[in-house]
């Protein structure tokens, strides 16, 4: 009988022991009372739509910072909506572990307000003419043909050869097809004609050479981005007749053709008398290599260098040089292509 009342109370004192341990921790059971947080916020604005699951995130968004309900997920709550009175009352699940109780919030619906229509605003699109194919010059007209237009937005694509879109932006909204022809710029042919004229002022070798200076000028100055031209030669009198033709965008003050002459030099009787002052001397060379590199050096000096290559050839024993001329690549030889003459040498170093 004494092991008995020794057992039952053991287990007494076990039970109280539990019964004492969640007497003295009821804090880790209370939950937190949505209603009763002290900065709570109760009203929703602007929301898209009155779904319960909009609402329970606009509300959770706007309170995740308010003491207390920072751990406030959606998963906590439900909602009953009253779309007639823009209220909802919010409530915490039963099984949510941190809060409790419901809150009544209010709120309000988003409305957008009507676009503008851009076609109201930009009732002229036939806009005639425009400086350039571009969106500033677009805008020009549009708003001198459309001066309401002033205060509207739109961005301008599809910028054609005589045609764009305009799409509202904004307050704005539709879209406007706008039609126009681009102002032709006029190009003076008198100014290339100077240009050529300008290039063929000195004499050219022959008519290659005139006909590469006329191309290059053009090139040079950008006129091939205006206009087209064709060349063509006149047999014989150092004469080219000229046609200029306008491309898109560009319109000639005079479209005729014209012609363009020029004056030719006789680079062979020129190199001719520069070797000879060379060798023409009453200082004789030492020995034939000595005589050959002077000639050869002069080759290489303009304006034969880019035009000629020459072969010299010496013979010592003659007293006479050989020249074979050959026309780079560009240019002909029209003239005799071989220059010949006489060298004097010494019998010891006297130069």
């Amino acid at each position: 009988m004494k092991k008995l009342l020794t057992l039952l109370g053991s287990i007494g004192m076990i039970v109280g022991t539990v019964a004492t341990v969640i007497a003295c921790n009821p804090e880790k059971m209370k939950k937190t009372d949505i209603g009763a947080v002290k900065d709570i916020k109760k009203s929703l604005t602007h929301l898209t739509n009155e779904n319960k699951e909009t609402i329970i995130n606009e509300f959770v968004q706007i309170n995740k910072d308010v003491k207390g309900l920072e751990n406030l997920k959606n998963k906590d709550l439900e909602a009953t909506v009253n779309e007639i009175e823009k209220n909802a009352i919010i409530t915490v699940k039963d099984d949510s572990k941190e809060f409790t109780g419901k809150v009544v919030v209010t709120y309000t619906i988003k409305v957008d307000k009507p676009k503008i229509q851009l076609s109201t605003i930009i009732q002229t699109t036939i806009l005639g003419e425009i400086d350039k194919k571009e969106e500033e010059s677009i805008r020009a007209v549009v708003l001198k043909k459309n001066p309401e237009s002033a205060k509207a937005t739109y961005k301008v694509s599809g910028i054609g050869k005589n045609s764009a879109t305009l799409t509202g932006t904004g307050e704005y909204a539709g879209d406007v097809a706008v039609k126009y022809q681009i102002k032709l710029q006029m190009v003076k042919k008198g100014d290339i004609k100077k240009v050529i004229e300008d290039v063929l002022k000195e004499p050219v070798i022959n008519d290659i050479d005139a006909w590469n200076k006329i191309e290059n000028a053009l090139n040079k100055d950008n006129w091939g981005d205006k206009v087209s031209w064709n060349i063509e030669e006149i047999e014989d009198q150092n004469k080219f007749t000229i046609k200029l033709t306008a491309k898109s965008g560009y319109e000639l003050d005079d479209p005729t053709p014209f012609d363009v002459t020029y004056k030719t030099t006789d680079l062979i009787d020129d190199l001719k008398n520069a070797i000879h002052a060379i060798t023409d001397t009453e200082i004789p060379f030492e020995n034939g290599e000595i005589a050959k590199k002077e000639i050869e050096d002069l080759l290489k000096e303009e304006p034969w260098t880019t035009k000629l290559e020459g072969t010299v050839t010496i013979f010592e024993d003659q007293e006479k040089y050989s020249v074979v001329l050959t026309a780079k690549p560009g240019y002909k030889l029209e003239s005799e292509t071989t220059i010949t003459g006489t060298v004097k040498f010494a019998t010891k170093a006297t130069r």
